[in-house]
Formats: C-alpha cells, sequence, structure tokens
C-alpha cells in the first residue's frame, strides 16, 4: 500500500515557477518579484550594493512613489553571473528600474515535470516490487 502512495507524494512536491510581466500596483507585499535594473543603474549599483547588478529576484517588502522594497535572495550580474544575497533588504530607486516581474505558477511545466516524476516513481516502484523476493 506504501508503495503506492509514492507516485502521489512525488506529485505533490513537483511545481515549475516562471516569470511574467508586472506593475508595481497590484503586486502584494510577500510575493516573489525578479526587478531587471536599466543598463545604466546595473553599473552604478557598484556604488550602493557592491557589485553591477543585471536584476534582482526576492520578497517585495513594500513600495513608495520613489522606491521599492525588496528582500533580495539571488542578485544576477550584467555577466551573466548569479549568486545568492541572502534576504537582505535593498531599497531600489523606481529611476532604475527597467522592469518588474512576478513569479507565477508554471501550469504546463509543472503537470509535464510532475507526469515524468509519477511515471519514473511507478517504473521504480514496480521494478523493485518484481525483484522483491
Amino acid at each position: 500500500m506504501r508503495s503506492r502512495l509514492l507516485p502521489l507524494a512525488a506529485l505533490l512536491t513537483t511545481a515549475c515557477y516562471q516569470y511574467s510581466s508586472a506593475t508595481l500596483a497590484p503586486i502584494p507585499a510577500g510575493r516573489f518579484v525578479r526587478v531587471q535594473m536599466l543598463r545604466a543603474a546595473a553599473q552604478d549599483a557598484v556604488t550602493r550594493y557592491g557589485d553591477a547588478v543585471a536584476y534582482f529576484e526576492g520578497r517585495l517588502l513594500g513600495a513608495t512613489p520613489d522606491s521599492l522594497d525588496l528582500a533580495v535572495e539571488r542578485v544576477a550580474q550584467p555577466d551573466g553571473y548569479i549568486h545568492e544575497w541572502g534576504g537582505g533588504p535593498v531599497r531600489i530607486p523606481r529611476r532604475d528600474i527597467a522592469a518588474i516581474e512576478e513569479e507565477q505558477l508554471a501550469p504546463l511545466r509543472t503537470a509535464a515535470v510532475a507526469a515524468g516524476v509519477a511515471l519514473l516513481v511507478t517504473a521504480l516502484v514496480l521494478i523493485t516490487s518484481v525483484h522483491t523476493p
């Protein structure tokens, strides 16, 4: 009986996400976002953040007319290098922002991955049950 629950457990732990364009107004605090920086701001970011920044990813803490506050988890540099930030808060001036993207569940990717995981787990269960004395 337990072996029949493994595919279901695998399905429940599988999800894929993607980013889609968003405006700041409808995004509630706490949502995961990617903030694309303007090219000029990416280089100016060295003095503020310690590195050139192509985009930040993290949880939106809040917004004002002039800036937004983000609990940053990842930072991408213009050369493509991505590194962890650790959740530290950053205030980003709106004049430096090229675009904001909100993370959303990708239903088709999630379904495809879940189906693949379910097939793999089912095959493993069948193989181990055939070879078990």
